[in-house]
C-alpha cells in the first residue's frame, strides 16, 4: 500500500516536471507493446 503510494507520487512528480517527456515515453511503451503483440500473433 505504502509502496503504491510512493510510486503514485513519483509518477505525479514526473508528470509535473516534464509532461511532454512522460507522454512520449508512455506512447512509446504502448506502441512497443502493440508491435510486440502483433509480431506474436
Amino acid at each position: 500500500m505504502i509502496r503504491q503510494l510512493q510510486l503514485f507520487h513519483c509518477i505525479l512528480l514526473l508528470v509535473l516536471l516534464d509532461m511532454s517527456y512522460f507522454l512520449r515515453y508512455s506512447i512509446f511503451l504502448v506502441l512497443s507493446q502493440l508491435i510486440f503483440l502483433h509480431i506474436h500473433i
